[in-house]
């Protein structure tokens, strides 16, 4: 085995050691996400009952609206940071597969079944394959941010009596 040789084989192996790093950080960025985004739910209906409950207390549901914005700012500027990562993780592994000295030894990001058209010839994807998960949670995220921040500003103004619900 000559010294060219041996050297392509360490690249090869180090390429494939990166693509299964790459491959595991993404899906670990993946499943954080949809974690992130669950629990930010679970505080979301909670915080919705909270203020459902002391509805006719607007000072207080003005404060916990402004808290709830604030978590729900610290949820989008983590979810986004995650989303990042994640992104960069797919790319690397996307990046890695195109290496000619790989072909064949690595499964791309391809289902060949269904990406196939009768003809053998390989489909767009549709729209909801074009979404990604990472950027629709931390939009919902900058959503629920604006939403709360909006009633903590309705509940200062019913709680000073600018506006009247009566």
């Amino acid at each position: 085995m000559g010294s060219d040789e041996k050297n392509s084989n360490l690249e090869v192996q180090m390429l494939l050691h990166d693509y299964a790093q790459s491959s595991e950080d993404a899906r670990y960025r993946d499943s954080l996400i949809l974690h992130g985004f669950y629990f930010s739910l679970a505080i979301l209906g909670a915080l919705i009952v909270a203020v459902v409950g002391i509805f006719h207390i607007y000072w207080l549901c003005m404060v916990i609206s402004f808290i709830s914005a604030l978590v729900f700012f610290i949820f989008l500027i983590s979810l986004k940071s995650i989303s990042g990562a994640r992104n960069a993780a797919w790319a690397n592994r996307k990046r890695i597969e195109k290496d000619a000295r790989l072909k064949g030894l690595v499964n791309t990001n391809r289902w060949v079944v269904e990406r196939l058209d009768e003809e053998g010839k390989e489909k767009g994807k549709d729209w909801w394959e074009r979404r990604s998960v990472g950027k629709w949670v931390w939009r919902f995220e900058l959503g629920v941010f604006f939403v709360w921040i909006i009633l903590g500003f309705g509940f200062a103004l019913l709680g000073t009596g600018v506006i009247s619900l009566n």
